[in-house]
């Protein structure tokens, strides 16, 4: 048995084992079971024919936490993934990009349990995902965390700039939590507001192509938090700088990171360096209706979209996880509280290059103590691609516009 299946299958068997055990004081168990259901249409142009594909994900999140005395503490959670959908689901690409941040983990095992890691699901297929297996140690210097564990960056409310770890894509539907990645992170405490943040983040096999490593220094000046930062991931090199603070009753977020390609390497590289911003505003209107806009500009992307399937193979949206394929966006988003149970919330996106927008509506229902219902749908205006080859579209003639039009039900239970 390959020596990362036999760490992996261990360390299942001890998180297992610790679910099974009755609890006790210092010890926690939660999680939620979900069900995603989404349904989209296919174009005529794709090589399936086109017709109505959909999914039905489901979810069994577990989630344990056991306070082993003296400052130290054990953190995992564990997801059961079982789905049934069209055949034709996983020949096609809902969107023009993927963020695949699973290189970021040292060992693990094959995500796709039935039918097999190598062959290709049909209309059911079992998935599962260790997502968490950690230990946390608290001392009076410093706190320092070792194993699978989330690492996210930045106050932006849509697309953060200096999150390239495992960052949550807008259109993320089904996801709740960071994707848990293999690090050491020491945080050192300098203030009440203020701290160093060091840590490793070792790729595949310890190869320093795949590995990252980061540096932080966060502090709070003139009521502002603001944190300089540099990582190097994949022989590249960010520096970043994040901003947040009160401007009046809204709030003020600012995001920069100035990626320069191939620093670390040891030989020459033609990749552009690039660089990525976000400015947003939110506050609460009402005491009901909250609402947020954001600018976001990103020099990786295109001028034209013509451009935009040169774009995949650069170092921003192959290493860096850059998603959008313009320059300039504008953003707005909120949510209203209909009644103490019912909440409208949406999410809009204007490429100002090619002038498609993508309007993300949704609402959800507070059904019981713990349990939501949620349903919503895409709209993506712009022109169409003149053909739809998978597994990514390659003739787009504007972003939004190569985005299908989906409708999702998602049901939710929290314990």
């Amino acid at each position: 048995m390959p020596l990362s299946r036999a760490v992996t299958l261990l360390a299942s068997a001890g998180l297992l084992a610790c679910l099974q055990a009755p609890a006790v004081r210092g010890q926690d168990l939660s999680g939620y079971v979900k069900n995603f259901t989404l349904g989209f249409q296919l174009p005529e142009a794709d090589p399936s024919g086109g017709g109505f594909v959909w999914q039905s994900a489901n979810r069994l999140r577990l989630k344990y936490r056991h306070s082993l005395g003296r400052g130290l503490s054990f953190d995992g959670a564990w997801e059961v993934l079982p789905r049934f959908q069209s055949e034709a689901f996983y020949r096609t690409a809902l969107f023009p990009f993927s963020i695949d941040p699973s290189s970021y983990r040292l060992v693990d095992f094959h995500a796709q349990v039935y039918p097999g890691a190598d062959r290709n699901p049909g209309r059911f297929a079992l998935f599962q995902n260790l997502d968490r297996l950690s230990l946390f140690w608290k001392t009076s210097a410093a706190d320092v965390t070792v194993g699978r564990q989330p690492i996210a960056w930045g106050s932006a409310l849509v697309v953060n700039p200096t999150d390239i770890i495992a960052p949550f894509a807008f259109n993320d539907l089904d996801k709740e939590e960071v994707f848990g990645v293999d690090a050491i992170r020491v945080r050192i405490p300098t203030g009440s507001l203020s701290e160093v943040d060091l840590g490793y983040v070792p790729g595949r096999d310890f190869r320093f192509g795949r590995s990252a490593f980061f540096a932080r220094r966060r502090v709070n000046v003139w009521h502002t938090d603001g944190t300089l930062m540099a990582v190097g991931f994949r022989k590249n090199l960010l520096v970043g700088l994040d901003l947040s603070r009160s401007v009046g009753p809204a709030g003020l977020n600012f995001g920069a990171a100035y990626v320069i390609a191939g620093a670390l390497g040891d030989t020459p590289t033609v990749e552009k360096d690039y660089l990525r911003v976000s400015v947003d505003l939110d506050g609460n209107v009402t005491s009901r209706f909250y609402l947020y806009g954001e600018y976001h500009y990103n020099s990786a992307g295109g001028k034209s979209p013509e451009q935009y399937a040169s774009l995949f193979s650069t170092t921003a949206y192959r290493q860096g996880n850059v998603y959008l394929l313009g320059r300039h966006y504008l953003m707005a988003g909120g949510n209203y509280q209909v009644t103490p149970l019912n909440t409208v919330a949406w999410l809009i996106l204007w490429n100002t290059g090619d002038r498609s927008f993508d309007f993300w509506p949704s609402w959800e229902y507070n059904l019981a103590a713990n349990v939501y219902l949620q349903a919503g749908t895409n709209i993506g205006v712009g022109r169409a691609p003149n053909s739809w080859p998978t597994p990514a579209p390659l003739a787009l003639r504007s972003e939004f516009g190569s985005y299908p039009r989906l409708f999702y039900v998602s049901l939710r239970y929290y314990f």
